[in-house]
């Protein structure tokens, strides 16, 4: 598995401005109510997974997503987060490389 670049650990660890206008060419607008919730972002689209996955939260549609990516290829893993073995409510970083392992990651 390929090591995650710098600044994609930068990006997902802590959250830095400076990548963040690295790869979206803009930082964070603080006036906008769109932007301190979701983050930076171009374009907001709304979707719906059909049928909805066993057990999802929603509909699964960000799980179908991963999943079909580390089924053609497209990623290696997917970073994410399940629940702790000794304490259910309390999160747990996972890196799962296969799906059925990605489906073990919910809450």
């Amino acid at each position: 598995m390929r090591p995650w670049s710098p600044c994609a650990q930068l990006a997902v660890l802590r959250g830095s401005p400076s990548c963040s206008c690295t790869v979206r060419r803009r930082r964070r607008d603080l006036d906008s109510l769109d932007d301190l919730h979701f983050g930076v972002h171009e374009e907001m689209m709304y979707a719906l997974n059909t049928p909805p996955l066993a057990g999802a939260q929603w509909t699964g549609i960000v799980t179908q997503i991963a999943i079909s990516m580390l089924e053609s290829g497209k990623v290696e893993a997917v970073v994410c987060v399940q629940s702790d073995e000794h304490d259910r409510f309390s999160p747990k970083p996972a890196r799962p490389v296969l799906p059925f392992h990605l489906m073990l990651c919910h809450w």
